[in-house]
């Protein structure tokens, strides 16, 4: 993952002038982490998400360090989510995108963008598409900009992917 210039030069100012500027509090989503703990993800067993998945966990604002509720460092102060309910495919119909983190059953960690559909109004949450990264840094948020849905890990990179309809369900464009 690529940090952000302004990171960078805060690094630099930090080591060369003992500057207040501090990389871990400049960008905390850059070294936040979380043990996934769960088996479903809004009643989709872990199972189904992924059959070499042991545990996982959506991520909440209450899972975030104390840094993460400073203005300017806030999730919402960068247009981001970690939930929303958005019609990603022109049915009329929303579907639910949710970001989180998973624990494979070798007990690697990595993040994930799930999007669950209803068949209708009344009915559960069932799968419609699920893409992960394998990474030590699991921190990831949804944007929506422009009506179209943007799975970022990082608020100062340019790292996102956008996803998009495609003929079989979604697909991730990076």
């Amino acid at each position: 993952m690529q940090r952000a210039p302004a990171f960078i030069l805060c690094s630099i100012i930090s080591l060369a002038f003992k500057s207040p500027c501090q990389a871990a509090d400049f960008a905390w989503w850059v070294e936040w982490s979380m043990r996934p703990m769960d088996s479903d993800v809004e009643g989709v067993q872990v199972s189904a998400l992924n059959r070499n998945w042991r545990h996982v966990s959506v991520i909440r604002p209450s899972d975030l360090p104390a840094a993460s509720k400073q203005q300017g460092e806030r999730p919402e102060d960068h247009g981001a989510v970690f939930a929303v309910d958005i019609d990603l495919n022109g049915d009329s119909r929303d579907e639910r995108a949710v970001v989180g983190v998973y624990e494979t059953v070798q007990g690697k960690i990595g993040r994930f963008l799930l999007i669950l559909g209803r068949a209708n109004s009344d009915g559960l949450w069932t799968k419609k598409a699920l893409f992960s990264l394998d990474t030590a840094k699991p921190f990831s948020a949804i944007e929506v900009r422009q009506g179209k849905l943007h799975w970022v890990g990082c608020f100062e990179c340019d790292d996102d992917c956008t996803v998009a309809r495609s003929k079989s369900g979604f697909r991730l464009r990076c």
